[in-house]
């Protein structure tokens, strides 16, 4: 296994003859390179492996649900029905056409995770607004909200993923339209005490506002 400071999730399976005992087995893990004097094991070089019955080969299949829309992150529900890793493409634009898989799996290999942004250098000779990303998690099988942040709000965006199940199976390609939402109406309170506040109560009074507004403090104006 190789891992640098962009690609840092790997994993692999195994099986095993029907000989091999339920048991958990030890592995002590190696650092290898020119460099390898510069990094260590956190919490320990050991990892234990878990000898299970065998699971059935089960055609994965992964569904996509919006559970909590805001401005600039959207929280999707997850749910996959075997355990594997998920692959997923989140790009601006309305059913945009995703990487394939092994495309997917290449970019994150070589830890390219982010293929367009409004940050980098080419957004200054583009006109439209640019965000692309991939990510890779594992997920055993499950529904798990996953929060996709710093979206650019009043945009809509296509979200498509894939999960690989231990056997190297690959779901079909799973892709929803999600959208963020607007600006809405700017909301102005004037507020004013008999005393001086203390920190603590005015940072009371900031979070009271942003939950009511749905917003971030970085959107807050002190006028």
């Amino acid at each position: 296994m190789t891992f640098t400071k962009t690609n840092y999730d790997n994993s692999f399976s195994f099986c095993s003859s029907t000989f091999l005992p339920i048991a958990t087995i030890p592995i002590t893990l190696h650092l290898s390179g020119s460099n390898y004097n510069s990094y260590q094991f956190s919490p320990s070089n050991v990892i234990t492996f878990n000898v299970v019955n065998n699971v059935a080969n089960t055609t994965p299949t992964l569904s996509l649900f919006l559970h909590n829309q805001q401005k600039t992150f959207l929280d999707v529900n997850f749910t996959n029905n075997v355990d594997g890793i998920i692959y997923y493409q989140m790009m601006i634009g309305q059913s945009m056409t995703p990487l394939s898989l092994q495309n997917m799996q290449v970019s994150i290999k070589s830890g390219t995770w982010l293929l367009a942004s409004t940050a980098d250098f080419l957004s200054r000779i583009y006109t439209s607004d640019r965000d692309n990303r991939i990510q890779q998690i594992f997920q055993i099988a499950s529904t798990t909200t996953i929060r996709i942040n710093n979206l650019i709000p009043e945009s809509a965006y296509t979200l498509c993923a894939y999960v690989i199940n231990v056997f190297g199976i690959a779901s079909s390609l799973t892709c929803s339209n999600l959208f963020t939402m607007n600006w809405g109406t700017v909301m102005k309170a004037s507020v004013s005490f008999t005393q001086p506040l203390t920190p603590q109560q005015l940072n009371n009074v900031i979070c009271y506002f942003t939950a009511v507004v749905g917003t971030s403090q970085l959107y807050l104006v002190d006028s």
